[in-house]
């Protein structure tokens, strides 16, 4: 959807942004995902609706971002405003544009003011350390498996259901 409307180089700088504050304010995957789904169902609609940014966007972790789509408008921080006008259908995909580019301005003023980019405060982040973790995990996991365990494993699961099948008429007789 943003392509019909956009270059290249803006959908480039517009999902950076976005990601970047997403970043910063430490989403999820499971609330960026939902996030980046708002943000693409106003991209295809070519407007705001109070559906995606109050029901979709702001519930996905980013209370911030209605006076940031405010502020895109021009509507300052005068949020009534702006539900106003997305009522009248009159919030496009201008707006969209600034917010995205807003969220990328939010995610370099934190920067200069915590000294770190959003990737590298979220890369030193307990989320972050705790996927690293987990894909540790998952490949030592893998290679234990693929080193004659996952047999070992599969074998004792088997002998486990033939055990449970042969005492499950005893077991009928006590119940």
């Amino acid at each position: 959807a943003a392509k019909k409307s956009f270059g290249d180089g803006q959908i480039r700088a517009m999902f950076t942004g976005m990601n970047q504050y997403f970043l910063a304010n430490r989403l999820s995957a499971e609330q960026q995902k939902g996030a980046t789904t708002a943000i693409n169902q106003m991209l295809s609609k070519q407007k705001v609706t109070a559906e995606e940014l109050k029901g979709q966007l702001a519930e996905h972790g980013l209370p911030g971002v209605i006076d940031l789509f405010a502020q895109a408008a021009g509507f300052g921080n005068d949020t009534a405003k702006l539900f106003k006008a997305m009522e009248k259908g009159k919030v496009g995909i201008d707006t969209i544009q600034k917010a995205l580019m807003l969220m990328g301005e939010e995610s370099t003023r934190m920067r200069d003011e915590f000294g770190r980019s959003p990737v590298e405060m979220y890369q030193q982040s307990s989320q972050a350390a705790q996927i690293r973790a987990k894909n540790a995990w998952a490949e030592f996991s893998l290679q234990v498996m693929e080193g004659g365990l996952d047999q070992f494993v599969a074998t004792l699961f088997d002998d486990i259901a033939k055990g449970l099948k042969f005492i499950m008429p005893y077991a009928k007789a006590f119940g």
